[in-house]
């Protein structure tokens, strides 16, 4: 009924609709089969489709408070997944990074377990730019978030980011001119079993081996090997 609501009203009983999905989604959401789920996406993806921002907006904060976004359509969860992630990168390359980076941090974790094939991509960089940080430090705040979504990461999607995405991604590679990122990524390795087997470029596995050895110095050595050859 609410979702038919969602659709259907307009002014104030949109407005309670709204409210009422936010109230009622959470608490009904672990006994729900997954047809009615799936309902819930759908809905989404017709709001989003229709342009009914008021109604889109208020579904949309329901589906992240009970990590729905599973359920919503492929190419929609993309798009929403994608624009999740800019807005993590805006932020973490803005002013007032730290303080700025924990609330889309939050909100690109709690759109589900599983990241669309075409956003992972982007998903990656922003969430590695967190954990690694810059220059100055990483916010602390954030980084619950960003290894919530690391920790999902399969091995199999592991090799795909460290063979296909890294030796391109120019935003984590830059950062690793830098100490502090560089010990991150020791970190990073360390914590998520980074072996270098799951590589098969071999400037990636000399930088995941680095890593392992918990060698700072040659961490750097290798990213900068890496973006130098990436850019022939």
């Amino acid at each position: 009924m609410l979702l038919a609501l969602l659709k259907t009203a307009e002014g104030a009983p949109l407005e309670h609709a709204v409210r009422n999905i936010n109230v009622v989604l959470p608490i009904l959401w672990q006994d729900l089969r997954k047809p009615e789920r799936w309902q819930a996406g759908q809905t989404y993806a017709e709001l989003y489709a229709q342009g009914k921002k008021a109604a889109v907006i208020g579904l949309r904060q329901a589906l992240i408070r009970v990590s729905g976004f599973d359920y919503v359509p492929e190419n929609l969860r993309s798009n929403t997944f994608s624009a999740a992630a800019k807005a993590v990168l805006e932020a973490h390359e803005g002013m007032n990074n730290f303080y700025n980076e924990p609330a889309p941090m939050r909100t690109l974790a709690s759109l589900g377990s599983t990241i669309p094939s075409p956003a992972f991509p982007i998903c990656m960089t922003a969430s590695l730019s967190v954990w690694l940080g810059n220059r100055y430090g990483h916010s602390w705040a954030a980084q619950g978030s960003a290894r919530q979504i690391l920790r999902a990461v399969s091995d199999e999607r592991w090799t795909y980011y460290l063979d296909e995405c890294l030796p391109s991604d120019r935003r984590i590679l830059f950062k690793l001119a830098y100490p502090e990122p560089c010990q991150r990524w020791v970190q990073l390795v360390r914590d998520f079993g980074l072996r270098p087997e799951l590589a098969t470029n071999n400037q990636v596995q000399n930088l995941l081996k680095a890593g392992c050895e918990n060698e700072v110095g040659r961490v750097g050595k290798h990213a900068a090997a890496l973006g130098a050859a990436s850019a022939k």
